[in-house]
């Protein structure tokens, strides 16, 4: 008579890779540690394919510094190995890490791809390095990436966090294909006292038949903020639910708070916040800080906070 044993099934590679990915996707930290600990007791540890899986799993889960662990005692990397870690690196504000780790790379043999390139910009515009930046989009240019969207954006992205609004912009008005990443992008630094520019960007997208999200929308409300444009603010808060259907967050309202704090307007920032469908949070009262005192602001915060208790 055959035994239940006799027909247990081991998990392949793939299959473990398969309950990696639902780990990261579920951030069960836990559970990946106990496949790796199966992968390295069942000989899998140098199969290539299920590293990797298992070094985006441990940089999406937020424990990075296993992922370095295990990343440098992989016998083999590739291209693929490279990018994961750099990307979690950056992911979990490890930027300097990933830039070296990127010049690893390079010093190993292996040409950077295009998920490793929008990887690595990252790095470079959290940590102002317009140098190391500038150098990666001549890297771009010459492998022939510099034209591919995902590339333009975190370049977008990189410049205008390095203050080169201008080079961002000629970025822009090259790319042969923009989504909606390239318009919020942007349209977010209008924040720099470019609440206009923002604006006519942002009517520019709508002639050209792209739909704003509610990202486009943080991006417009914080460009109108910091320009004085309350009119302005209060017309695209206001279109957000009306003409696009996009329910207002609580990150709009913040903007809205802001907008009005900035602009001196005690009592319409009060009444906006007396009609919030919920509960002002600390970054509420941050922005109307911009306008009054502490004590004042103190008191507004227990009037509301007693309006929500009763």
């Amino acid at each position: 008579m055959m035994r239940r044993k006799d027909f247990a099934l081991s998990p392949t590679a793939v299959t473990l890779a398969t309950v990696l990915r639902a780990c990261a996707k579920l951030a069960d930290s836990n559970m990946g540690r106990c496949i790796h600990c199966y992968t390295v007791k069942s000989g899998f540890v140098s199969d290539l394919m299920l590293g990797n899986t298992l070094l985006s799993a441990y940089a999406k889960c937020g424990i990075v510094n296993d992922a370095k662990k295990f990343f440098y005692e992989m016998d083999l990397k590739d291209t693929v190995s490279y990018s994961a870690i750099i990307s979690g690196c950056v992911q979990n504000g490890h930027a300097e890490e990933a830039l070296r780790l990127f010049h690893k790379m390079q010093l190993s043999g292996l040409d950077p791809e295009m998920a490793t390139m929008v990887g690595v910009l990252p790095a470079s515009a959290h940590l102002a390095a317009i140098q190391h930046g500038s150098c990666s989009h001549c890297y771009a240019i010459v492998h022939g990436l510099a034209t591919e969207t995902a590339i333009c954006n975190a370049l977008i992205d990189m410049y205008a966090k390095c203050g080169r609004i201008d080079t961002a912009r000629r970025v822009f008005d090259r790319m042969h294909k923009r989504d909606i990443v390239s318009w919020n992008a942007m349209i977010a630094y209008g924040i720099h006292g470019l609440g206009m520019e923002a604006l006519l960007l942002f009517d520019n997208m709508l002639a050209e038949g792209i739909e704003p999200d509610d990202v486009t929308f943080i991006c417009i409300l914080s460009a109108c903020s910091h320009s004085g444009l309350v009119t302005e603010g209060k017309h695209w808060f206001n279109a957000m639910n009306q003409d696009f259907g996009i329910t207002p967050r609580m990150e709009h309202y913040v903007c809205m708070a802001d907008l009005l704090s900035r602009a001196g307007k005690f009592e319409e920032v009060c009444n906006f916040i007396e009609k919030m469908p919920f509960e002002p949070d600390v970054r509420i009262w941050s922005a109307c800080l911009l306008l009054v005192g502490s004590i004042e602001m103190l008191n507004l915060g227990n009037k509301y906070q007693r309006k929500f208790r009763s």
